[in-house]
This record gives structure tokens, C-alpha cells and sequence, in this order.
């Protein structure tokens, strides 16, 4: 079964705001996401770490969905991310991350993206590690 791909994009302002499935225009009343990796080990695998995504639709607000297994695309001016995790059981293990078109897994220390219809004003961050080390990141604000 194919996987479902999610695409967030605005141009900054929230009339530029939309949300997509598999190129689809969907209307949520939330869009959450938290991923947190620990960093790798110095041949390039990622370390232990947790996701957390969901949807909820504007039509069903009591019911969160998971977006994975699947793809999260994230478009805001200046960052380009693509999370993708397409093993059947969203294996955390299997999740990859593309930070303006080249894979970063192992680069990024956490992806926080939160868009709640009811405040019109999205938040979020995507923070790297700097040399592979944990207690060098930089964080860049997504908005």
C-alpha cells in the first residue's frame, strides 16, 4: 500500500497557508509535530530518539491521526524539510529527514512543528548539530 504524503506550505502570511494529502487540499484544525534525535555514532547512524505527528481534521476535532508510516513535507520561506518514515509499523528506527534537499538524519537534533487553525499563528523549529556534538546546536526558527 502506498504511503500517504502530508505537504505544509505557506509563504508566511496565513492566507498563503495550506495543508495538502497526496496533493489534495485538507482542512485541519491542528497539524503537530515533535521529532528529537540523539546524535550518531561517527559512521553516520542515527541515534535513539521519538516522533510524535498527527492531524486533526477540521470535520472530526476530537480525533488525532498519526501522519506515519508516510511523508511530512514542510514548505515555509527560507526551509525546505521532508520527514519520511514509510516502514509499515513507523519504526522510529526507519525515519529519514531532508533539510533543503540533502539528507540531515543524523544532523538534526529536533524538528517542532505545531499549526493551529484556531490561533491563525504557526510555530516552529528545526535545530541541528553542529561538529555531531550534542551540546552544539543551532536552532533556526521556521516562521
Amino acid at each position: 500500500m502506498p504511503s500517504t504524503t502530508y505537504r505544509f506550505e505557506t509563504k508566511g502570511d496565513w492566507d498563503s497557508t495550506i495543508l495538502t494529502k497526496d496533493g489534495q487540499e485538507v482542512y485541519a484544525s491542528r497539524l503537530y509535530l515533535l521529532l528529537r534525535i540523539k546524535p550518531g555514532d561517527k559512521y553516520g547512524n542515527i541515534g535513539q530518539g521519538d516522533i510524535v505527528a498527527a492531524i486533526v481534521y477540521a470535520d472530526d476535532p476530537n480525533n488525532a491521526i498519526g501522519l506515519f508510516p508516510g511523508v511530512l513535507e514542510i514548505s515555509v520561506p527560507g526551509h525546505e524539510i521532508t520527514i519520511r518514515n514509510e516502514s509499515p509499523s513507523a519504526l522510529f528506527e526507519e525515519t529519514k529527514v531532508e533539510y533543503q534537499g540533502l539528507e540531515m538524519t543524523s544532523s538534526v537534533a529536533e524538528v517542532f512543528l505545531e499549526v493551529d487553525s484556531t490561533k491563525e499563528i504557526p510555530d516552529g523549529r528545526v535545530s541541528l548539530y553542529q561538529g555531531g556534538k550534542e551540546t552544539n546546536i543551532e536552532t533556526f526558527s521556521l516562521f
